[in-house]
């Protein structure tokens, strides 16, 4: 007996974050990339995401439909990398990841006001890519912001008491 597959098309499968899936869609575009077959970037539109959550992942599978190669090149099975382009728009209010303070209750980001004094500054924040964090509320363009202010801080006690020096409170 035979069994007979067409392969001119083939599903990547990917494992969507909860908290990316509100910015995956039906359509987008993805780029993938098989370590075996180096050098080559595949493309492909996602046609499926499951309305159900892995309960141990916390991830939802999204399907995406790719056009294999003439010599089918792709086959089932393959382990491959997946970046979906997120249709948000990439003119956002942005600042570095390595800027924002996460303190478990808020962000907070330190603005530079100039001739060496600074101000904490609670931010909320939305999606993150490629070193950068979108900015929804609590800056505007314009604004300084120290880009690493890790240096600041070695523990929870010196954040409390560096942003209490600034005039943040705690």
């Amino acid at each position: 007996l035979y069994k007979v597959a067409d392969l001119s098309e083939v599903w990547a499968m990917a494992n969507v974050y909860q908290e990316d899936l509100p910015y995956v869609r039906i359509g987008t575009e993805a780029a993938i990339e098989v370590p075996s077959i180096a050098g080559r970037t595949f493309r492909g539109k996602v046609k499926f995401i499951s309305p159900v959550l892995d309960a141990v992942t916390k991830t939802a599978a999204v399907r995406i439909a790719i056009r294999n190669t003439a010599d089918f090149l792709l086959k089932p099975q393959m382990f491959a990398n997946v970046t979906i382009q997120s249709p948000l728009s990439g003119n956002v209010l942005s600042v570095s990841q390595q800027a924002v303070i996460h303190t478990g209750q808020r962000n907070i980001v330190i603005l530079s006001l100039g001739n060496g004094y600074f101000k904490p500054q609670v931010v909320a924040l939305g999606i993150s890519a490629e070193g950068y964090v979108q900015v929804l509320a609590g800056l505007k363009e314009g604004q300084t912001v120290v880009t690493s202010s890790q240096f600041l801080i070695d523990s929870e006690s010196n954040l409390k008491m560096a942003i209490s020096r600034m005039g943040g409170g705690n």
